[in-house]
């Protein structure tokens, strides 16, 4: 992954994450947390994929 990949995902990853705590409520670090994996995990796969 280029690091503009990992850039994107963690800022998508923060901006899910606070939309989930604001949401759902609880600790905003584990929210943001879950949210930055997931986006890392989704980069990794679209970008090893990519058709």
């Amino acid at each position: 992954m280029a690091p503009r990949h990992i850039v994107t995902a963690v800022i998508f990853g923060v901006a899910i994450g606070l939309g989930m705590q604001y949401v759902l409520g609880g600790n905003p670090w584990i929210h943001m947390g879950i949210a930055v994996v997931g986006a890392l995990a989704g980069t990794w796969f679209a970008v090893r994929n990519r058709a």
